[in-house]
């Protein structure tokens, strides 16, 4: 349910408060018969009257979109299987770019301030299937 966890992460990080379950009725793809469908996703973020949108960034990008306030569910291979998570922010700390992200799966009592490394993270996420692009739903604010 990464996936839906990520709309409930960024609405809240937008100030709507709903459940991962809650969000999990409205990415649920019956077909798949699973909650990783990309654009159902960003549809339950719009039904709660909120921009958001799916598409392929490359690094400059997804930092462009961060400078603006915005936060990006990612599709990544920081699991086996695939893992969506919620990039809300990017710093330089001592000459190294990290990404700010929120990862359900991250043991730790913390997992909203997880960081990784942006050459890590960018080779979890970017994949040259897409053209050296990876996968983002952007949220950017209500309607």
């Amino acid at each position: 349910m990464c996936s839906a966890t990520t709309v409930a992460m960024a609405l809240e990080y937008l100030g709507e408060k709903i459940t991962t379950v809650e969000a999990g009725k409205g990415t649920w793809d019956k077909e798949f018969s699973g909650y990783g469908n990309w654009l159902f996703a960003v549809a339950t973020a719009s039904s709660y009257g909120y921009y958001a949108f799916c598409d392929f960034y490359d690094e400059d990008m997804m930092k462009y979109a961060l400078s603006k306030g915005y936060s990006i569910g990612c599709s990544t291979y920081l699991t086996d299987s695939g893992h969506i998570v919620l990039v809300v922010g990017y710093e330089v700390v001592d000459g190294v770019e990290y990404y700010i992200v929120n990862d359900p799966n991250v043991k730790s009592a913390s997992p909203s301030v997880t960081k990784y490394t942006c050459e890590y993270f960018n080779s979890v996420w970017l994949k040259n299937e897409y053209n050296s692009l990876g996968v983002v739903y952007v949220f950017q604010g209500q309607y």
